[in-house]
């Protein structure tokens, strides 16, 4: 199956289920989108403080609902209830990471670690002054990464991809 037929059948998935969803816990829903997802052969991506930016993520956020998109209130799809520091997922579960002006601790630094897969990749971006500190926190606590930088506008991208853990 292709990935945008794969990506159309979660979608069709995602509206069948979406009200039976809504009522589970978050790590029951986290285990019933991750089955959903692995059903379909879509690469496992989790956003970070998401709020729908990407088709293709499980979104990890505190609240259902967007705040900081531009279409406050509008219901946060693929939603998972949840925060960087203490993600809702198994161990070496998750391909790629993408947290995007989402603050970043330590203990979340320890929980991308746990979840994501041997050769998973993440992905920062964060305003520039943040970014330098933060990033840098980052690779250091992960010394096997592959890791490439580069500016786009006024924010720091990193890409880090993890080749060993």
């Amino acid at each position: 199956m292709s990935s945008t037929n794969a990506a159309k059948a979660l979608s069709c998935n995602w509206t069948v289920n979406s009200l039976i969803l809504k009522s589970l816990s978050p790590k029951l829903r986290a285990e019933k989108l991750y089955a959903l997802k692995k059903k379909a052969g879509v690469p496992l991506h989790l956003d970070l403080g998401g709020e729908g930016r990407y088709s293709d993520a499980i979104n990890i956020n505190p609240q259902p609902h967007t705040s900081t998109t531009g279409e406050w209130g509008r219901e946060i799809p693929f939603w998972v209830k949840g925060r960087s520091d203490d993600i809702p997922f198994a161990d070496n579960t998750i391909d790629k990471i993408t947290v995007e002006n989402a603050p970043i601790s330590l203990k979340s630094i320890q929980e991308m670690l746990r979840v994501l897969r041997p050769r998973g990749h993440i992905y920062l971006s964060h305003p520039e002054d943040y970014a330098q500190v933060i990033h840098q926190m980052v690779i250091d606590a992960f010394p096997n990464a592959e890791v490439s930088s580069q500016v786009i506008e006024t924010n720091l991208v990193t890409n880090i991809k993890f080749l060993a853990r």
